[in-house]
């Protein structure tokens, strides 16, 4: 919600981090028998980043600042942020 919200304003979100280390194939021998992980889930599943690459400046960062406030203030004035 938050992503497309950004989108439409014209800011774009993105899931680089779109999973769980312990929940990876490649990690689940190492993390075997130490329970399951259900923060590292959630918090995978929730978990939006913000834009960063070279042409980023001052001004892009003031916009991504705004618009982020305004979706935190449409979402916490709807009762949709814990």
């Amino acid at each position: 919600e938050a992503m497309a919200a950004a989108f439409a304003r014209g800011v774009q979100l993105g899931e680089i981090i779109e999973y769980s280390v312990p929940e990876m194939q490649a990690y689940r021998e190492m993390s075997a028998g130490q329970g399951p992980f259900p923060v590292s889930g959630q918090l995978a599943r929730q978990t939006i980043n913000l834009p960063v690459f070279g042409e980023y400046d001052a001004r892009l960062a003031e916009k991504v600042v705004r618009v982020m406030r305004e979706i935190l203030k449409d979402v916490s004035g709807a009762g949709k942020l814990g």
